[in-house]
Order: structure tokens, then C-alpha cells, then sequence
């Protein structure tokens, strides 16, 4: 795989981009038509590092598709945009996907904690 000037490998982008079709840091070049871009391809890269199974994953792309008002058409209009972008301009949103990533894995995982269903108490057998 070919690397790109910063060795950030040349097909990661693309094959998390490629992989959806099955809020924090933004810019100019993320933000498109009210979408936070990097935030987006962050979400995304988390879901694909998971160790889950691949029909949660697709749920949970689903999910953040849904999270930023996203459609199919969208997401290709990104993808021809950034390919047509310069080598820095897609290091710099590539650093800012990084960034996004690296901070949300120093934030505290939330676990609901839900509490083991009470059993019914025994009825009283009538010993004293």
C-alpha cells in the first residue's frame, strides 16, 4: 500500500469511506454543507477499529449517518471532493481525524449500569 508524504497509509481513507456505503473539531475544509466531515470519518474509523461483529458495525455506521442527517449522495459528493483535494489539505484533515480520535479515547467510557433484575421474594412458608 502506498503511503502518502506523512505515511499515512494512501487506502485507510478510502476504504473506511468505502465501507459506509454497505462533534468536535471542525473546519472549513470538513465542514461541507453543514457536516463536520472529520468528526464523521473519526466516528467512523472508531466503529471500523472495533473488535465488534461486523452486523453491529453496520449498525452503528448506520447510526452515525443518521446522527449527521447523512445520505448515500452525500457522502459521494464528499469522497469526489476530497479526492480532488491537495496532498495538504488532506494531511491537515487527516491530522484533525486523528486529533478527533486520540481525544475521544482519553473520554471516560460510559456504561449504563443496569441493575440485575430483582427476584421475587420466596413465599412464606408458614414455619415460624
Amino acid at each position: 500500500m502506498r503511503k502518502w508524504v506523512t505515511g499515512i497509509p494512501e487506502g485507510w481513507l478510502f476504504m473506511v469511506l468505502l465501507w459506509v456505503s454497505s462533534g468536535w473539531a471542525t473546519s472549513a475544509d470538513s465542514l461541507q454543507h453543514g457536516v463536520p466531515w472529520d468528526s464523521v470519518v473519526a466516528e467512523i474509523q472508531i466503529i471500523q477499529g472495533s473488535r465488534l461483529p461486523d452486523s453491529v458495525k453496520a449498525q452503528l455506521l448506520g447510526q452515525v449517518f443518521q446522527k449527521f442527517d447523512l445520505e448515500m449522495s452525500d457522502y459521494q459528493a464528499f469522497y469526489q471532493q476530497f479526492r480532488r483535494w491537495s496532498n495538504e489539505r488532506v494531511v491537515r484533515f487527516l491530522h484533525r481525524v486523528e486529533t478527533i480520535i486520540k481525544a475521544r479515547a482519553k473520554q471516560p467510557i460510559r456504561v449504563s449500569e443496569k441493575k440485575p433484575p430483582k427476584l421475587p421474594e420466596p413465599p412464606p412458608s408458614g414455619k415460624p
